[in-house]
Formats: structure tokens, C-alpha cells, sequence
């Protein structure tokens, strides 16, 4: 999972309704968040398999934040849920390639993350879900070690 997807995860987590439950449990938090990741895969026109990458349902569900790289140059991509579920993604909706981010619409509901209201202070506990090399729903503990902005966002980690 990229670094700054790793970020995008653990805003979004760190800020919401489970931010509490960091501290106190990363398995309760892990199991509440979880199906909200989902695995990425773009293609090319021989159907092979280029990049795996880990994104997450935003906003109404039927949006997946990503980072760009996982699909650029790819002729398709598919989503693939902790269930085991495979989906094609027929649409992006958006791609900001100088911060290698790219919304897509998913042709299924998830569980939406909902993104950070406010920046996270250095020293505060952080997890990151996601598919790493592929390997499915992964998690990782962590607290945020630095916080400095670039052109516009704000990165925390090392």
C-alpha cells in the first residue's frame, strides 16, 4: 500500500467515529472497519494483472479512494471485498496525478470511512488496513511521528 493511501486510511480512521477505540482495542476496530477496504486491481488489454494496490469506501459508499498509480496505463481495473467478491470498475471519477490520488465509483455499497475534521497531532495511535502485496486485510499499529504539508496536504508519518 503506498505511503500516502497508508495516510488517506489512517486519516480517515484516525478522525472517525472509531478513533477512540485505537487505544483500546485495534481488534474491535479492525473488525469494525475492515470491509471498508477493499483490494485493487488494474489490468491490461491481454487481461493480465499489472498493480495491486488498497482503497476505501468514502462519502455515500459507492466512491473508493485510491491512489492513481494502481490504475495508470491499465485498460481495467476490479475491486475485489474481504468477501471474496470480485467487481469491475467501469468509472473513475476522478484523478489528481501530481498527489497520485483517484476516486472511483464502485458498482457496489460499501461501509464509507468518513475522512478526518481535523489534523492529527504527533504521538497519536494510527492503524492502516489494507492488502499489501495482495495479502489480504492486513493491519498495522503505529502513532504519528511527524506532520507537514505539501502543496496543499497534509502528510503525517515518517
Amino acid at each position: 500500500m503506498s505511503r500516502l493511501i497508508c495516510f488517506l486510511f489512517a486519516f480517515a480512521v484516525l478522525f472517525s467515529p472509531f478513533h477512540e477505540a485505537i487505544a483500546l482495542d485495534a481488534k474491535k476496530l479492525f473488525r469494525g472497519t475492515v470491509d471498508s477496504v477493499v483490494l485493487i486491481m488494474s489490468f491490461d488489454q491481454n487481461n493480465q494483472r499489472l498493480v495491486k494496490g488498497s482503497g476505501f469506501f468514502v462519502d455515500d459508499g459507492k466512491k473508493i479512494a485510491n491512489n492513481y498509480h494502481v490504475i495508470a496505463g491499465a485498460t481495467s481495473a476490479a475491486i475485489k471485498l474481504t468477501n471474496g467478491s470480485v467487481y469491475k470498475i467501469n468509472t473513475i471519477l476522478g484523478i489528481d496525478t501530481e498527489h497520485d490520488l483517484l476516486l472511483l465509483e464502485s458498482p457496489v455499497q460499501g461501509k464509507p470511512l468518513s475522512l478526518a475534521q481535523r489534523t492529527p497531532e504527533i504521538g497519536e495511535d494510527i492503524i492502516a488496513i489494507g492488502y499489501p502485496k495482495g495479502l489480504a486485510a492486513t493491519l498495522s499499529t503505529g502513532i504519528v511521528s511527524g506532520v507537514r504539508s505539501e502543496k496543499g496536504l497534509i502528510i503525517f508519518g515518517k
